[in-house]
């Protein structure tokens, strides 16, 4: 299934797929760098949605996803596309990253009523959707 799969060349597809992402972590890590040190900041020592774990266990846990996840994507991105598992990817390594060096997850508050979040939480969340939308035809098409 071709959806969201932009075709590149075989020999190309690693390297740009790593450019990407690279850039996405570099734009997130600027936008919390920008916003980090304001007024707007946040410094989001639970774990995903709140919960409340160890942070050790946190990022432990992030990075064996992490890993997980890229390999799956690596081995089905030819039927996936890489534009959802780049941007999983990107926005997963930038909350690792800071919770590896800050011990939580600078999160800016963007709204007031709405929950701080960082740009690296807006690349999950769309390759997720990408991703679940891919699954979601590919099982269709495979019903007929």
């Amino acid at each position: 299934m071709k959806i969201f799969d932009f075709r590149f060349s075989n020999h190309g597809k690693g390297a740009l797929s790593i450019f990407f992402a690279g850039a996405l972590f570099l734009i997130d890590q600027s936008t919390r760098y920008r916003f980090g040190h304001s007024e707007y900041a946040y410094c989001n020592a639970a774990g995903p949605l709140g919960v409340s774990i160890s942070g050790s266990a946190v990022l432990a846990t992030s990075l064996v996803v992490l890993l997980v996840f890229g390999y799956v994507a690596w081995i089905y991105r030819a039927r996936i596309g890489m534009v959802a598992p780049v941007m999983i990817l990107a926005g997963g390594v930038s909350n690792v990253v800071d919770r590896a060096l800050f011990g939580c997850v600078r999160d800016y508050q963007v709204f007031g009523w709405f929950p701080a979040f960082n740009l690296g939480d807006v690349y999950l969340s769309i390759g997720a959707v990408m991703l679940f939308a891919w699954l979601y035809l590919a099982e269709k098409k495979e019903k007929g």
